[in-house]
């Protein structure tokens, strides 16, 4: 990756306002002026609560595989089906996080 040194000049309340958005969400400045040329608006960090939902979401699913996997072996059930709805539990915590983590697109340039 060819890198080129770029200084600029902010106000005090622009060095403000950008140390305040990157640090919401995470991000070094650098990190976040790069995401806003590419027309991406970078979200804030989601709150505890969220990463403790998705852990249940998460450990929801693996007992679902588990249990499958221990009813499968005496044919109790249509795994099948099963699996199919561990995929949609997966694909909807996947949903989750773009929702709440993904940056946003935007086109402004």
């Amino acid at each position: 990756m060819n890198e080129v040194k770029k200084q600029i000049w902010l106000t005090k309340e622009e060095n403000t306002l950008l140390q305040a958005a990157a640090q919401k969400t995470c991000l070094t400045e650098a990190e976040y002026i790069r995401m806003l040329l590419q027309n991406r608006v970078p979200k804030e960090k989601p709150d505890a609560e969220f990463y403790e939902t998705m852990n249940k979401v998460s450990l929801f699913s693996e007992q679902l595989q588990n249990f499958i996997g221990q009813l499968g072996e005496y044919r109790v059930l249509n795994t099948d089906a099963l699996y199919e709805e561990i995929h949609r539990w997966h694909q909807f915590q996947l949903a989750i996080e773009e929702r709440f983590l993904a940056p946003e697109k935007v086109s402004w340039l």
